[in-house]
């Protein structure tokens, strides 16, 4: 079976110390990158639904999703974590990962720190099964089957 899976970035809560509101996030999946600045203040959750990878799959995949997180200021401030995910799996994949992110000082001592923590889900679509995309409805469903995976119709419309 061939299948495309989707990860998306659903929530982003900051909480811990106040090391700035200026955030860059660094995506890794596998050899893919993705980069998003997020405008956060202490306390606060914002919720997306950004699209962070999509990847085609023949079967499911563990691979490891990676984030480094830059408070932008005059000292950077950064963190880093990581976790293995299965691709494409029998059941939904939501993943959970928190990112300790240090204030360091001009001496380079940890003045404080801050906790980002990122909410990923993953939507898997089987593209070798033939849709059903109905036209018409007078009683009778009226539609074409189509292969998803180039939008070609297999079968001319028919009422069943």
């Amino acid at each position: 079976m061939k299948y495309k899976s989707i990860l998306y970035l659903k929530k982003v809560v900051y909480s811990g110390d106040n090391i700035g509101r200026n955030f860059s996030l660094s995506f890794r999946l596998d050899d893919k990158t993705k980069d998003i600045n997020v405008a956060l203040s202490n306390g606060q959750t914002r919720f997306f639904n950004k699209n962070l990878f999509e990847t085609f799959l023949s079967r499911p995949h563990k691979a490891t999703l990676s984030v480094h997180i830059i408070e932008k200021d005059k000292y950077p401030d950064e963190g880093e974590s990581s976790t293995i995910i299965t691709l494409a799996s029998y059941k939904r994949q939501n993943t959970q990962l928190t990112v300790n992110v240090a204030e360091v000082d001009e001496n380079g001592e940890t003045t404080s720190e801050g906790a980002i923590t990122l909410f990923c889900n993953e939507e898997v679509y089987s593209l070798d099964e033939k849709k059903l995309c109905v036209v018409g409805d007078d009683g009778w469903i009226k539609g074409k089957f189509y292969d998803p995976t180039t939008d070609r119709i297999l079968e001319e419309e028919g009422y069943w």
